[in-house]
Protein backbone atom coordinates (compact mmCIF):
# COMPACT_ATOMS: atom_id res chain seq x y z
CA UNK A 1 0.00 0.00 0.00
CA UNK A 2 1.26 3.46 -0.85
CA UNK A 3 1.60 6.16 1.74
CA UNK A 4 -1.11 8.80 1.43
CA UNK A 5 0.10 11.98 -0.22
CA UNK A 6 -1.55 15.38 -0.02
CA UNK A 7 -4.17 15.70 -2.76
CA UNK A 8 -4.29 11.94 -3.40
CA UNK A 9 -6.73 9.31 -2.20
CA UNK A 10 -5.74 5.93 -0.88
CA UNK A 11 -5.94 2.80 -3.02
CA UNK A 12 -8.73 1.52 -0.79
CA UNK A 13 -10.74 4.71 -1.22
CA UNK A 14 -10.18 4.61 -4.98
CA UNK A 15 -11.42 1.02 -5.12
CA UNK A 16 -14.47 1.93 -3.06
CA UNK A 17 -15.28 4.96 -5.20
CA UNK A 18 -14.72 3.19 -8.51
CA UNK A 19 -16.91 0.28 -7.37
CA UNK A 20 -19.68 2.72 -6.51
CA UNK A 21 -19.22 4.45 -9.85
CA UNK A 22 -19.46 1.16 -11.76
CA UNK A 23 -22.62 0.18 -9.87
CA UNK A 24 -24.18 3.58 -10.57
CA UNK A 25 -23.30 3.34 -14.28
CA UNK A 26 -24.94 -0.10 -14.51
CA UNK A 27 -28.04 1.19 -12.74
CA UNK A 28 -28.27 4.18 -15.10
CA UNK A 29 -27.76 1.98 -18.15
CA UNK A 30 -30.48 -0.41 -16.99
CA UNK A 31 -32.85 2.48 -16.27
CA UNK A 32 -32.14 4.00 -19.68
CA UNK A 33 -32.97 0.70 -21.39
CA UNK A 34 -36.20 0.42 -19.38
CA UNK A 35 -37.22 3.99 -20.26
CA UNK A 36 -36.46 3.40 -23.95
CA UNK A 37 -38.67 0.29 -23.89
CA UNK A 38 -41.48 2.24 -22.19
CA UNK A 39 -41.16 5.04 -24.76
CA UNK A 40 -41.26 2.57 -27.63
CA UNK A 41 -44.40 0.96 -26.18
CA UNK A 42 -46.05 4.37 -25.72
CA UNK A 43 -45.22 5.33 -29.32
CA UNK A 44 -46.65 2.02 -30.56
CA UNK A 45 -49.82 2.54 -28.49
CA UNK A 46 -50.17 6.06 -29.89
CA UNK A 47 -49.79 4.82 -33.47
CA UNK A 48 -52.42 2.15 -32.82
CA UNK A 49 -54.79 4.76 -31.40
CA UNK A 50 -54.26 6.97 -34.47
CA UNK A 51 -55.06 4.05 -36.78
CA UNK A 52 -58.17 3.25 -34.75
CA UNK A 53 -59.36 6.86 -34.88
CA UNK A 54 -58.84 6.99 -38.65
CA UNK A 55 -60.89 3.81 -39.03
CA UNK A 56 -63.65 5.21 -36.81
CA UNK A 57 -63.72 8.49 -38.75
CA UNK A 58 -64.61 6.56 -41.90
CA UNK A 59 -67.89 5.49 -40.29
CA UNK A 60 -68.93 8.56 -38.30
CA UNK A 61 -68.86 12.27 -38.97
CA UNK A 62 -66.03 13.61 -36.79
CA UNK A 63 -64.03 16.72 -37.51
CA UNK A 64 -60.44 15.82 -38.36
Amino acid sequence: MRTAQPGRITDERFTELSGGYEAEQKQLKDRGAKLEAELSKAEEDMANADCFLKAVQKYIDLPA
